[in-house]
């Protein structure tokens, strides 16, 4: 079983290259599939893979702060 997982949110981004790294290691890590955009003005992305590995991605999206609020849908 697999769970999809999208979500953005405009947010000012620094130093993205840091980001990009971060969540293509726990992607891999987890082996989720998709497509995320990390952008100076924002986030944007919709990935799948198994519950567990989607979980620990919710998990590492609420961990900071700049995405409080982010917009997520799952099926």
């Amino acid at each position: 079983m697999y769970t999809v997982m999208a979500f953005y949110k405009f947010v000012r981004i620094e130093a993205r290259e840091v980001l990009q790294a971060e969540l293509f290691r726990l992607t891999n890590y987890h082996r989720i599939k998709g497509i995320i955009l990390v952008a100076d003005e924002g986030i944007n992305g919709t990935v799948a893979g198994t519950p567990e590995g989607i979980g620990a991605l919710q998990a590492f999206f609420q961990s900071d702060v700049r995405f409080d609020g982010m917009e997520v849908k799952f099926s």
